[in-house]
């Protein structure tokens, strides 16, 4: 701007700069009221209550005369802005410190604290309708979790600058290093870890049931306690803490309280073997054991299985381990998914390994394109090859893993692939410059690193931790793959997992520190992989992952209209169409990248839906943009309303209820069903990286 018109006031410019940021935060985030009017927050607040007043020209001419005109432009230019209607939801759940309730206003439903609800009054009160004005003095109440970390930013920044202040003023002391804390380790600090795949698996029922035992640990040396749970193998009894007990010690148990009521016939008791010892609190432990099956007792196994089936609607059964699987398997199915790191599975196959299977996600496709030539041929068989597997393999370290640099080099329309590891360059020195420093020249540079892990193809079956006992749904789903599915995970070898370590930054270094001579750039075909006659078929699987949505979606194409205050398609020349829909949602895909983004309401028509309906209008639907493809063309929509009035719903509704048989869910179904979960299972085992999750409270 200044180029353009040197002699533009800068207030001016400082003007339409807070436009431009406005504009780009508009559907993003909060917008604050710019630095240049930090100083008339408090006329800017009186002055709202006049925005819509007939001669609100004169009364702000009378409040502003004091105030040099550019800024009185600015102030007049601001409130406009925040008298502009507005129509987001209001939602602060998890984002105060507060307790939300719904508050119902015009129809809409914001989710608002008694502070926020005063604020929204007070606010609507000086405005006359819900305005940005409104929105944004609630979203900067003090309890709001983004203004409390503002605040603490701010002190703690001002408090580093009073340190840095007095350090300057002050002479150095000499730092204290005896006796400093131990560093804390994750737990201390209240983190607890999950072992992926460890479901603890049952084979039977276990039942939450209360019995008086006597425990038997040698002649005269005998324990009265009860259990907390029983299975035909297996006990947990509750103990006192101060009795000693040590996990493998063997215990001989008589199940008094049963004698009482049933003829067991158990003279010797049943002996068990102590597999687990659990604090309950400070006078009582739980010890859990297992039956050794010494005794031959068919009779009581019988007895215990029947009278566990027949006390289920009596009593719960135990499901603590089943409360253990699905937090891990949560925690499981919110990583894996989102992994760049590509699974590469290696089988053995003629005294060759190789790879045949990979497991795509969301974030790892990217590894797969590139390591696809012209032709779309995988080239892993080339970057995994034997003689480079066993060699990593062979490596002196806990994890066998290595970085892997690669580069592309086009010729004649045709891809040709370099790649080394770290081992591989330090054989030669020079060669290792001229890869490096000539590699990363290039545009198609990226470094991997590369790691392998042994499998085995036991791991591609895990059972549900629910016993087949339970139920025959629980029995179908615990079902082992199918034969060709086996035969498919059958003599794997290892697991390759490919992870790009990404950064600009991480190639210009590359180019900085490792010069080369371009003369000697040919020797470099030794890292070359040449072109086959045939390539290796990999089998890709895409990782069964479904977001959770509170309906089912289904797949349907039909041409849609959008229009929007701001932004109009030209829906006759480049329609968009829908890709699927659901009672209260569209996927839409648009044959440009559009000028949209996420929070903004469209106005929607169906025109060709409209031909076959004549009780619903399917024109001028409002829609929110709940998510955006970054190519601009593919945008989640839902209904924007929150009552049943919508139109669109009903109809959805009906159209689905009638045609059910005929619509196909919006899910992609493997060629081989339970591979894809096979493989999961395989990675989450293999898995040689850390997650770490962070939970957000208040």
């Amino acid at each position: 701007m200044r180029t353009a018109n040197a002699t533009f006031d800068s207030a001016i410019v400082s003007f339409y700069c807070t436009i431009l940021q406005l504009q780009q935060k508009k559907f993003e985030g909060i917008t604050n009221v710019s630095a240049d009017l930090q100083d008339f927050k408090d006329i800017i607040e009186e002055l709202k209550s006049i925005i819509s007043e007939p001669d609100f020209d004169a009364q702000f001419k009378a409040a502003t005369a004091d105030i040099p005109k550019a800024k009185q432009f600015l102030i007049k230019m601001e409130l406009k802005r925040l008298a502009q209607p507005c129509s987001r939801q209001i939602d602060l759940r998890g984002n105060i410190q507060g307790e939300p309730f719904a508050y119902d206003h015009k129809g809409q439903i914001h989710y608002i604290d008694e502070l926020a609800k005063q604020i929204f009054e007070q606010q609507l009160a000086k405005f006359g309708r819900y305005t940005a004005g409104v929105f944004e003095a609630v979203m900067e109440a003090e309890n709001n979790n983004r203004v409390l970390h503002k605040k603490d930013q701010q002190e703690r920044l001002a408090e580093k600058n009073k340190q840095q202040t007095k350090s300057t003023t002050q002479p150095l002391v000499p730092e204290v290093t005896e006796n400093l804390a131990p560093e804390k380790t994750i737990s201390e600090f209240g983190a607890k870890s999950v072992e992926f795949t460890h479901y603890g698996i049952r084979h039977e029922e276990r039942m939450n049931y209360s019995v008086n035992v006597e425990l038997q640990f040698s002649i005269g040396n005998v324990l009265k306690a009860s259990t907390s749970d029983l299975s035909i193998s297996g006990a947990k009894v509750k103990i006192p803490a101060a009795k000693e007990v040590a996990i493998g010690q063997k215990v001989a148990l008589y199940l008094t309280g049963l004698e009482d009521e049933y003829e067991l016939g158990l003279k010797d008791g049943i002996q068990y073997e102590i597999v687990g010892i659990e604090s309950v609190d400070a006078n009582f432990n739980h010890i859990r054991m297992k039956r050794t099956f010494l005794e031959d007792v068919n009779s009581f196994d019988d007895f215990l299985e029947k009278f566990i089936n027949s006390n289920k609607r009596r009593y719960k059964v135990n499901l603590e381990n089943t409360l253990d699987a699905i937090i891990i398997k949560g925690f499981e199915q919110y990583y894996l998914p989102r992994i760049n790191t590509l699974p590469v599975f290696i089988r053995r196959i003629k005294d060759r390994n190789l790879p045949t299977m990979a497991l795509a996600t969301e974030n790892n496709r990217s590894t797969l394109g590139y390591f696809s030539d012209e032709s779309k041929n995988l080239i892993l068989q080339q970057v995994l090859s034997d003689k480079r597997l066993e060699a990593i393999y062979q490596l002196d370290k806990a994890v066998k893993e290595t970085t892997l640099f690669c580069f592309t080099h086009a010729k004649a329309g045709k891809l040709y692939f370099y790649s080394a590891t770290t081992e591989e360059l330090a054989q030669n020195k020079d060669l290792k410059n001229l890869f490096l420093g000539f590699g990363s020249s290039k545009a198609s540079w990226q470094i991997f690193k590369l790691q392998l892990v042994v499998a085995d193809e036991k791991d591609a079956y895990i059972p549900l931790s629910v016993p087949d006992s339970a139920s025959a749904e629980i029995k179908k789903l615990n079902q082992p793959p199918s034969p060709k599915v086996r035969a498919m995970v059958k003599d794997l070898q290892y697991i390759a997992l490919i992870t790009p370590l990404e950064g600009k930054q991480l190639q210009h270094v590359y180019q900085e520190n490792y010069q080369f001579d371009k003369s000697q750039v040919q020797q470099l075909k030794n890292f070359g992989h040449p072109k086959l006659k045939r390539y290796l078929s990999i089998n890709i699987e895409t990782i069964d992952y479904v977001n959770l949505r509170s309906e089912e979606r289904y797949l349907y194409k039909t041409k849609v209209e959008i229009e929007h205050d701001d932004v109009k398609e030209q829906v006759s020349n480049e329609p968009g169409e829908t890709r699927d829909f659901s009672t209260n949602g569209l996927q839409i895909v648009l044959q440009k990248p559009s000028q949209f983004s996420k929070g903004q309401v469209l106005n929607l028509t169906l025109p060709e839906l409209q031909r076959i309906t004549k009780t619903h209008k399917l024109s001028g639907l409002k829609y929110e943009i709940m998510a955006i493809s970054k190519s601009k063309t593919v945008m989640n929509l839902r209904a924007f309303d929150q009552t049943d009035k919508h139109a669109a719903k009903p109809f959805f509704k009906k159209l689905i209820d009638q045609n059910i048989d005929k619509l196909t869910p919006a899910k992609m179904e493997s060629r081989f069903p339970g591979l894809s979960a096979c493989l999961r299972n395989l990675s989450a085992k293999a898995i040689n990286h850390m997650p770490i999750y962070f939970s957000k409270e208040s």
